[in-house]
């Protein structure tokens, strides 16, 4: 216990540093809620898991989830979910036994046992991605998350008896991006959940050589939609009348921050590669590319964009009509 408190305070204060450093990264288009629908399977891991197959511990659970990224690298959510755990129990009047009464190789007569759960819980979300390179935009995010909620048992033969219980998660996620406005994700997640525990297959015999603690793993699949604010094209970008080819700048300040605007085209089909510097310290928020997406051109422009230092961390839309010989005007939202 001496050395738990300074390990999990020096972890805490390397977490945070992390997340702000990422935070000075916001971007000020950046989506920053989000909802999510998942499906998957798990196996329930607790006492006398091992009695009967290990099919006979695998099924099925759903969840839905709202939440926030407060800032690029840390977030919240709020998740509720709704499954069966499945198991075993050597006890014939358990509440949670099912089916009927199995032996094992050696001659103990054991059950099936089921029960539905519905689950409540808070998460906190860690952005891995984004905590690495924080300056780095990338069409995927994996993510680190806990959570700590309460799980309500139903018994399953009707008999009024259910279950109350907190339960602790954990889950690392796996999210790809769709499109470049990267406002829907595909989602691949492994998650574990753990127990303290009613439910046990030990509910009410008060045999306390029972697991302190039980778990369940668990894969499942989802897709997650973002929305909030985002920034606007400005004026100059929506003007198709707009060919200068010095580049056009316009500014505002808010809050302390200078945002510009900065109109520029660039050649992408001579195959050399255009050179564009912003003032020192600007972070660029958001570049739309005037041009079909299909066209080679635009494509390099893309690529090009994700390769510069300071557009790096810009979100990227192409839009409007393509330009001629290669050259691809570019709209750069950045603040300084």
């Amino acid at each position: 216990m001496s050395t738990l408190i300074p390990r999990l305070l020096t972890m805490i204060t390397a977490i945070a540093l992390a997340c702000g450093v990422a935070a000075q990264e916001h971007q000020l288009g950046e989506t920053d809620f989000m909802a999510s629908a998942m499906a998957g399977m798990h196996t329930f891991r607790g006492d006398y898991a091992k009695l009967g197959d290990f099919s006979g511990t695998v099924s099925n659970h759903y969840s839905v989830g709202i939440g926030k990224w407060v800032v690029p690298a840390f977030g919240i959510k709020i998740e509720a979910s709704y499954g069966d755990y499945r198991g075993y129990t050597p006890y014939e009047d358990d509440a949670y036994r099912c089916g009927m009464a199995m032996r094992t190789a050696d001659g103990q007569e054991y059950w099936k046992m089921k029960t539905q759960v519905w689950d409540a819980s808070g998460w906190l979300l860690w952005d891995l991605t984004r905590i690495a390179h924080p300056r780095r935009a990338s069409m995927y995010r994996l993510t680190l998350g806990v959570g700590l909620g309460m799980v309500h048992h139903l018994n399953y033969r009707g008999q009024g008896i259910s279950s109350n219980e907190l339960a602790a998660h954990a889950a690392l996620q796996y999210s790809r991006f769709i499109g470049d406005s990267k406002r829907i994700s595909v989602d691949a997640r492994i998650s574990a959940d753990f127990y303290p525990s009613s439910f046990d297959l030990e509910h009410g015999q008060f045999d306390y050589r029972a697991q302190r603690v039980d778990w369940a793993i668990g894969v499942s699949v989802g897709v997650t939609a973002y929305f909030g604010r985002r920034s606007q094209p400005s004026q100059s970008a929506q003007s198709s009348g707009m060919a200068e080819a010095r580049p056009v700048r316009q500014q505002s300040i808010s809050k302390g921050a200078t945002y510009q605007n900065l109109s520029v085209e660039l050649d992408f089909g001579s195959g050399a590669e255009p050179e564009l510097s912003l003032a020192p310290g600007a972070i660029a928020t958001m570049v739309h590319i005037e041009g079909e997406a299909t066209d080679p051109a635009v494509e390099r422009a893309k690529e090009w964009v994700r390769r510069h230092p300071q557009l790096s961390a810009a979100t990227v839309l192409v839009y409007g009509a393509s330009q001629l010989g290669g050259k691809v005007r570019l709209n750069i939202n950045f603040m300084h």
